[in-house]
């Protein structure tokens, strides 16, 4: 029997398409439960009791794989190499309406066989680092944080770098401190907080490199020393994780510990800024690059750098790192169209 590392494709969904009674066989190993495992030689040993013929060639350690039956049905499991069983994960639940999918405490339900498995690599605690190359729209950033928020209960903080470098037509200087500099690059992830996922700005505060940026009443408020200091402990006892954005400049030397670490936009970082914030990874942290090849913008970005398509290939295939492509926009039906007709 033949498995080896697949580190060419990194990302891309494995489909198995099996005869009714091997689907079957398959879906009563796992007993009809997500989040459960099966193993497998009893995997391999049902398929070929109909096909003597069929080998696994392409598994590696979690690889995102789909098994179908003849009459459309679906089972989703990702390869766990170490033990040798599939894990099954729970099943997309798509909507009309993205913002349907997000009940009021803010979790966010998966819309596609994509995002099903990314959000379970997200929420997996045998799983250190994601890598998700995805097109715009495709739910790369919203995921990560949904998941960094709501499953992930042994980091005590959300840590975001996103490129500050200009992009496109040049903005000019922005003057004032470090907040005025920096606010205007965290305003995406503020809107996919508090207008998106609907969270509470006291729950969930954000931060710039951990300077207070969002009160409940607006953006950037000075502090003018006269608040009261009992309601300044009543809202810190309200806090249930902080989100933050942070700059790779500033990162050097310091250590990321027990944080989920989301690195978005990456194929605007350069190779030394991607290096320089994986090194400093500790504790029970977990890692996301994000990064859309079709958006490259940073003018600065050194040509021979190689990107993180090239650390997710070489990467893929440890027990501890796990890759997936996000091809679909599910933001709006229009855009989803708009994207198909101009691609």
């Amino acid at each position: 029997m033949l498995i080896r590392r697949l580190v060419s494709k990194p990302g891309e969904i494995l489909h198995f398409y099996l005869t009714k009674t091997q689907f079957q066989d398959i879906k009563h190993l796992c007993s009809k439960k997500d989040d459960t495992t099966f193993p497998l030689d009893s995997v391999i040993r049902e398929i070929q009791r109909h096909d003597a013929h069929i080998m696994f060639h392409d598994l590696y350690a979690n690889a995102p794989c789909i098994f179908h039956s003849p009459n459309g049905d679906k089972l989703l499991a990702y390869y766990k190499s170490g033990p040798k069983v599939f894990r099954r994960i729970r099943s997309p639940q798509p909507s009309d309406n993205i913002l349907e999918a997000i009940p009021e405490k803010g979790e966010l339900t998966s819309q596609n066989d994509y995002q099903a498995f990314y959000y379970a690599f997200m929420k997996s605690d045998t799983i250190t680092c994601v890598f998700a190359e995805g097109s715009a729209g495709s739910g790369k950033t919203i995921m990560a944080l949904n998941a960094a928020i709501n499953c992930h209960k042994q980091t005590e903080t959300v840590r975001i770098f996103r490129p500050t470098t200009e992009s496109g037509k040049e903005i000019g200087f922005l003057k004032g401190d470090l907040e005025q500099k920096i606010g205007p690059y965290s305003l995406i992830v503020s809107d996919l907080m508090y207008k998106v996922l609907r969270l509470s700005r006291y729950e969930y505060p954000l931060e710039i490199t951990e300077l207070p940026i969002f009160s409940e009443n607006g953006y950037n408020q000075k502090k003018n020393g006269n608040g009261d200091e009992q309601d300044k402990t009543k809202k810190a006892l309200m806090i249930k994780k902080k989100v933050i954005i942070d700059i790779v400049n500033y990162v050097q030397g310091r250590n990321l510990l027990n944080e989920t670490v989301i690195m978005d936009e990456t194929q605007n970082l350069s190779d030394n800024d991607i290096e320089t914030v994986l090194s400093r990874i500790l504790g029970f942290s977990k890692t996301v690059l994000l990064w859309d090849p079709r958006r490259f913008q940073r003018k600065l970005v050194n040509p021979n750098d190689k990107g993180p398509s090239y650390y997710a290939k070489r990467m893929a295939g440890h027990e501890d790192v796990a890759c997936i492509k996000l091809p679909k926009c599910v933001r709006n039906p229009f855009v989803t169209e708009m994207l198909d007709e101009v691609a």
